[in-house]
């Protein structure tokens, strides 16, 4: 939510939900996805929610039971982490996949 405060000059500052944004959210489950590809794990569900829950909670500090219960930064701070972890030769994940066509070839240079 958007809320207003005062600040010290009387007039108010719009301050910045401090919790995880669904768009956050779905963005930490699309590069956990694209981890687990990059290292070509397949794990069932419930087993990757708790790899993924374990590995959030070290990168911010505390344990993390639901993505959900993140604030905006923490869910910056691992959304930063997990693009550094899926990034090959500096490319990114989206960015390989748009060199490759879907016949599974590479595009000629």
């Amino acid at each position: 939510m958007i809320g207003r405060s005062s600040s010290a000059n009387g007039r108010g500052r719009v301050e910045r939900n401090r919790w995880v944004s669904p768009r956050q959210v779905e963005l930490l489950h699309t590069l956990w996805s694209s981890r687990l590809r990059r290292a070509n794990r397949k794990l069932r569900p419930e087993r990757s929610r708790q790899e993924r829950l374990r590995h959030f909670s070290e990168i911010v500090g505390h344990e993390v039971t639901t993505s959900r219960e993140l604030s905006w930064r923490e869910a910056n701070r691992v959304i930063h982490r997990l693009l550094e972890e899926v990034r090959v030769n500096g490319s990114s994940p989206a960015r390989a996949a748009a060199k490759t066509p879907r016949t599974g070839r590479p595009k000629p240079s």
